[in-house]
């Protein structure tokens, strides 16, 4: 059977045979999220080439975009945007963000940065700002983009921000439609160069 991730939304191939319990948990292969469905409550079934597929129950419509890392020495990696405030930060179990990344980078702080996403005039806006790092944080590779503790940048799809020394860019939901396209798009291009940083 295959399932989709309630985070990242890629489709998941799940064994369910010889499965004694209504509730089944599989981890995505893209995102790591452990999913839990409920066999018994799954909203939505239907047919995709002769197989059936499950949808796990998550309310899609919050999604607004992805970070999809896109670097040289961090694991891929799509994490879904929400609507409002974001906070994105280094993965740790002593002071969570909104969005954990699991990198190695020391220069991350765990939690560097937020993508706020609002409606606007002409549709959704996505701003990014720095929230206290100790590394900064660049947009597009580019020195001069380094966020003070005052600015608030406008983002559009595409822009690479670089958290310390991790690089990932921002897919929209309105132009990239899921995650899977998103990720497919970023990992297809090179890379940004980086911008070193030092304690």
């Amino acid at each position: 059977m295959k399932a989709i991730c309630g985070k990242c939304k890629v489709r998941v191939n799940v064994n369910t045979q010889d499965v004694k319990t209504s509730i089944i948990r599989f981890k995505c292969p893209v995102c790591n999220t452990v999913n839990k469905l409920d066999l018994n409550k799954t909203k939505e079934k239907h047919e995709i080439n002769n197989e059936k597929t499950q949808v796990s129950i998550e309310n899609t419509n919050n999604i607004a975009g992805w970070l999809v890392i896109h670097d040289e020495n961090t694991k891929q990696q799509t994490h879904t945007l929400k609507m409002g405030k974001n906070i994105v930060g280094r993965k740790s179990d002593s002071k969570p963000c909104n969005v954990l990344i699991d990198t190695e980078d020391k220069f991350m702080s765990r939690n560097h940065f937020a993508v706020e996403i609002n409606l606007g005039t002409k549709g959704l806006e996505y701003m990014v700002y720095d929230v206290t790092s100790t590394n900064g944080t660049f947009i597009n590779a580019n020195k001069e983009n380094k966020l003070s503790q005052m600015d608030k940048v406008f983002l559009s799809d595409g822009d690479t921000i670089q958290a310390g020394r991790t690089k990932m860019v921002l897919r929209i939901k309105k132009v990239a439609g899921t995650a899977k396209n998103a990720t497919n798009t970023v990992i297809n291009t090179k890379p940004l160069n980086t911008i070193i940083v030092q304690n």
